[in-house]
């Protein structure tokens, strides 16, 4: 679990310093290169429902409107 931790935390300065630097220097011609890093992963209707469970009772953020419609269509599409 240490180890987990311990990674995650070096990978997410690594990105940090990858965005930071982006963003630091002159603006290029390709305005697709200006978003920076982007993770995709694929996650279940559960996995979903669960994440905006979550970030609604700990963080009480109430404007979380694209995981919810995320959550919505889910529902529509089985």
């Amino acid at each position: 679990v240490v180890m987990t931790i311990i990674v995650a935390f070096i990978l997410d300065a690594f990105v940090f310093r990858m965005n930071y630097s982006r963003k630091n220097r002159e603006p290029l011609d390709d305005p697709e290169d200006e978003k920076g890093i982007v993770f995709e992963t694929e996650v279940s209707q559960t996995e979903a429902l669960q994440t905006l469970d979550l970030y609604k009772h700990t963080l009480g953020i109430t404007n979380l409107s694209s995981l919810q419609d995320m959550c919505v269509a889910l529902e529509r599409s089985g």
